[in-house]
């Protein structure tokens, strides 16, 4: 299977494959361009034999024609000499290659007390000849197509063919030729009958293909097949289109043949074998044709076509073994670079890579490999050194979000006065939100905040605020000054211009009396003890950290048993989805229409945070969170 997927191999055979597609397109394009060449040239040939073939029949024919017309002034010296008659006949059978029967025919009581009087002579299949006079009502030749066509039309005329009963007993053509006397009536006619055999034997020879066959067509249509031996049948060429099993085809090409004096006409015959005939006609009124079949004319182009396909199929596989051979011994260090490459996968980055001697693409492709295992090795280098650099920067970032969050309030009270939560998510392992309460006694002081920031400054300077506000606190001075305290802290040596928005609050938990400061932060939800949510009203002083000394305004309120109070920071209300769609107060103050169903405001910082992350839909969280939720009993 690795030798087949091997890449030699496929680009052997992608080769194979597109050089075999254009190697059939050319043998189609050959094999047509030859079938009809080959076809063209084999219905010229054909034309040309039998046209060669018919002049051979003509100037036998004329030689017949020419021989009776000489015979007829001897005939015409000697006609009141009947008995002479019979041995000119005879001479005439005997000097004469062609003619098998000759005879005179007389007109009736030409002769004085013959109405019947017709010398002939003829030689059989052995050679002798045979003379007698044909005569008597046995063989009423009056009535014979060879005395009555010349009779009546007066002039030369070759009948068709047809079985001879005078002695011959093969199938004849007669040319007959009438004498006339002063008057222009015939009185007699000379008849020479020649065997249809010396046509076959003329064109035997001019078969250009095995199965071709010739034909010859008399002036009435009537059909002979001139092969080895010659056939009549006393058929027509209608007579044999009515007998194929598709007449209407037949009789289609008989009229092409009929209508026409040459020409060539393509048929299907009765065994679906595609054939084309060539015709042409003798002066007599006669045609010959020639019938050849396709199958036969093109058996040279199928084994020339066969021939180019074995050639091609072993060239094919000669080209393989060469692409083969060639591309494998181009592509030999491509398999060396792939385990070279393989090895400093593993991390064997000073794997030795092959050596190359050509000056071209593959000793590029080696440069390259050595370029990058140099570069591997310093980027290793520089990568475990920055790896260890971050190691030890997380782990210090692992430490001081420990120290934070170790520096928030894990621990809330059980009290019966009231029930306080809450809980901070950093976006980054250590944040800049903050969130504290210190309990005196029944007074209870609380603050959430956030730095302005994130990362390790924000958690400096959140460590800052709660420091400042947990001193402050235990002073037990107004909450406006707790903040202002923690602002003068903020603003010395802040440097880097950060700020913490704040919300602080005292509670007095026995009477309910409550003071708070909102230093720029967001406004805290009140849900009274009927479970309607509000925003609280507070004022709008500044952010700590900005300017010393700012005169911070504290307001004061009384909170009714059973009230809750909502602190939150702006992670809350600005989580985003992924379509940058917020959380939003509508929905924070919708939430908290539910708060007074829960037990404890555990339970609602945990609700409260479910449901942020619900609405960001898995999106990252960009900024710090931090809940604190606190019920007066």
């Amino acid at each position: 299977m690795r030798g087949i997927r091997s890449f030699s191999t496929r680009l052997s055979l992608n080769i194979v494959y597109f050089t075999s597609i254009l190697f059939v397109i050319t043998l189609g394009i050959v094999a047509v361009s030859s079938t009809r060449l080959i076809s063209e040239e084999a219905e010229t040939s054909s034309r040309h034999l039998l046209r060669s073939s018919i002049l051979q029949i003509e100037k036998t024919l004329k030689s017949v024609e020419a021989t009776v017309e000489a015979c007829s002034w001897d005939v015409a010296e000697d006609i009141y000499r009947p008995d002479k008659l019979f041995s000119y006949t005879q001479s005439v059978v005997k000097e004469s290659k062609i003619i098998r029967g000759f005879g005179i025919a007389f007109a009736s009581d030409y002769f004085e007390g013959k109405k019947y009087f017709c010398p002939y002579s003829y030689k059989d299949s052995e050679g002798n000849i045979h003379t007698r006079n044909i005569q008597g009502p046995e063989y009423n030749y009056f009535y014979s197509d060879w005395y009555l066509l010349p009779s009546l039309m007066k002039e030369p005329v070759w009948t068709e063919p047809y079985h001879g009963d005078a002695g011959l007993g093969v199938p004849i053509i007669t040319y007959c030729y009438p004498l006339l006397d002063e008057e222009n009536n015939v009185y007699a006619v000379l008849v020479a009958d020649a065997p249809v055999q010396w046509m076959a034997d003329i064109t035997k020879d001019i078969k250009p293909y095995p199965n071709s066959e010739v034909f010859l067509y008399g002036i009435s249509g009537s059909y002979i097949s001139l092969g080895n031996d010659s056939r009549y049948d006393g058929e027509t060429l209608l007579s044999v289109a009515l007998q194929s099993q598709d007449a209407a085809k037949a009789h289609a090409v008989c009229e092409v043949i009929i209508n026409n004096d040459n020409g060539i006409i393509k048929f299907t015959d009765e065994g679906q074998r595609t054939k084309f005939m060539v015709f042409g006609s003798l002066s007599n009124g006669w045609k010959a044709a020639i019938s050849c079949e396709y199958r036969e004319v093109l058996k040279r182009a199928w084994k020339m076509n066969f021939n180019m396909i074995i050639i091609a199929i072993f060239g094919l596989i000669i080209l393989f073994i060469i692409c083969y051979t060639t591309i494998r011994r181009l592509t030999q260090p491509l398999m060396e670079f792939s385990k070279t490459a393989m090895s400093i996968a593993e991390g064997n980055f000073n794997t030795a890579l092959p050596k190359i001697n050509s000056d071209d693409e593959v000793k590029d492709l080696r440069d390259s490999f050595e370029h990058m295992q140099t570069s591997l090795n310093s980027y290793i280098k520089e990568l475990q050194s920055t790896t260890a650099v971050k190691e030890r920067i997380q782990s210090e970032l692992n430490i001081a979000s420990s120290i934070q969050m170790s520096m928030l309030p894990k621990n809330f009270p059980d009290h019966n006065l009231v029930d306080i939560h809450a809980l901070l998510k950093p976006a980054r392992e250590v944040g800049g939100d903050l969130y504290d309460f210190y309990l005196d006694g029944d007074l209870l002081y609380f603050i959430v905040g956030d730095v302005s920031g994130k990362g390790v400054p924000a958690a400096m300077f959140m460590t800052v605020a709660r420091t400042s506000f947990r001193f402050a606190a235990s002073m037990e001075v107004p909450v406006n000054e707790i903040v202002s305290a923690m602002n003068n802290a903020a603003c010395e040596g802040n440097d880097s211009n950060m700020f913490v928005t704040l919300f602080v609050g005292k509670v007095n938990l026995k009477t309910g009396d409550m003071e708070y400061c909102n230093g720029g932060h967001n406004p805290v939800v009140l849900v009274t003890p009927d479970g309607k949510p509000a925003f609280m009203d507070v004022k709008p002083n500044l952010a700590i950290g900005l300017f010393p000394d700012f005169p911070y305004v504290a307001q004061s309120m009384h909170v009714e048993s059973g009230s809750r109070f909502v602190l939150y920071t702006d992670g809350v209300t600005e989580a985003e989805r992924a379509d940058k769609q917020q959380y939003g107060d509508g929905r924070l103050l919708a939430w908290a229409e539910g708060i007074q169903k829960m037990d404890s405001s555990e339970e609602a910082c945990e609700s409260l945070f479910s449901s942020v992350k619900a609405f960001v839909e898995g999106n990252e969280q960009n900024d710090d969170i931090t809940i604190m939720i606190i019920k007066i009993q």
